[in-house]
């Protein structure tokens, strides 16, 4: 009885192996945020915000608010790892993982810890949007009214912040630069606060299309009058024979040669939605999704110059997107894994069956050599 449990032992101890290496990496992989979450509160949030308390404990040898937002701009200068437009060394979910000799850093992209100021100042990786997210975290917290402002046209965001009852633009990426490659960027630490070259240097990323400022409430404030001349742009939804709800209303600009969402947002037929937007061109274009992955869609595009009239806008035609690929993807594996089950538990029952015949045979044996 021994010697069977053994060999039933040896027999299975290898799959099951496999099965458990399997079932946590689809975990990981596929519902990463709440393991994370749990990493987060161990260790995160506190590492976190002790960081962020050494630099205010640092803010707070002055009172002059110069001296403490440039503080805040050094810190990150100095701490802060740019990623911007590098690829990571691999990615699960919506983090992306920076890897350098034995250090591992992590990029929330999305999900319940992008744009959150204790991962940030924890891990040390970030963009543009990562720099200004910490930086009006914690000029906020010293006393100084600060909120993030970007456009997701130029792909770029900053802070403002108010003095005298204004705002003003003060932005930690270009003091990063100036930081890190003074050689390129030796007029930065000037141009970075206040100073009316930004204007001219957003101009020549390509101009600004669309300024969405996060204010101190959680609300967001469209102030892209406050940096360029607009024009106002009216579009409206016209019924169609393809589909009557569902719809999603999306502005698209280009930023060289990618092309960048300025406005999102669901939309029903016969609405009529004015925006202000900056001296570009522009896509615009109505669609619907649909569970498998077939979407009806409509776009015009349009130099916002030559917009005299409001923009109408159907359904018109489908195209495939990528869901459907995953949906026909997921459909495909699921029968490729299910023909690969009933093949692995045939050869079990085969290696099953060949073990219980060497059992017996062995049994045998030793029952003839006994009576011999």
């Amino acid at each position: 009885m021994q010697f069977k449990r053994s060999v039933g032992l040896k027999l299975y101890k290898r799959e099951f192996l496999i099965y458990i290496v399997a079932i946590l990496s689809v975990i990981f992989y596929c519902i990463p945020d709440p393991l994370i979450e749990i990493w987060y509160n161990i260790r995160v949030a506190t590492g976190g915000e002790n960081e962020i308390r050494l630099i205010l404990e640092e803010l707070n040898q002055t009172d002059d608010i110069y001296e403490k937002i440039e503080k805040i701009a050094l810190w990150e200068g100095r701490n802060i790892e740019y990623v911007y437009g590098r690829e990571p060394s691999f990615r699960i979910g919506n983090y992306a993982f920076y890897i350098s000799g034995f250090s591992i850093k992590i990029r929330a992209l999305a999900g319940p810890f992008h744009d959150d100021p204790k991962w940030i100042a924890y891990y040390k990786v970030g963009g543009c949007g990562e720099l200004a997210v910490l930086f009006s975290e914690i000029a906020n917290r010293a006393g100084i009214s600060a909120r993030v402002a970007g456009d997701p046209g130029l792909d770029h965001a900053w802070v403002e912040i108010k003095i005298n009852n204004s705002w003003v633009i003060a932005d930690p990426t270009l003091y990063w630069w100036y930081i890190n490659d003074r050689k390129n960027y030796s007029d930065w630490n000037k141009i970075w606060f206040r100073d009316y070259r930004w204007y001219n240097l957003m101009e020549s990323w390509g101009g600004f299309s669309r300024v969405i400022a996060r204010n101190l409430n959680g609300g967001c404030e469209d102030v892209t009058g406050n940096y360029t001349y607009t024009s106002n742009v009216t579009i409206i939804i016209l019924g169609s024979k393809f589909c009557k709800k569902n719809l999603f209303l999306k502005i698209t600009t280009w930023k060289k040669s990618v092309e960048k969402t300025v406005y999102l947002k669901e939309v029903n037929i016969s609405d009529v939605i004015n925006l202000n937007l900056g001296k570009r061109i522009y896509k615009f274009e109505v669609f619907s999704l649909t569970w498998y992955g077939i979407e009806f869609y409509g776009s015009r595009v349009y130099d916002v110059k030559d917009i005299k009239n409001p923009i109408e806008l159907k359904l018109e035609r489908t195209r495939i997107t990528e869901n459907f690929w995953v949906l026909y993807g997921l459909v495909l594996g699921l029968l490729v894994g299910f023909l690969f089950g009933i093949c692995i538990c045939k050869s079990l029952k085969n290696r099953k069956r060949k073990k219980a015949i060497l059992i017996k045979s062995l049994v045998e044996f030793k029952s003839c050599k006994a009576r011999v």
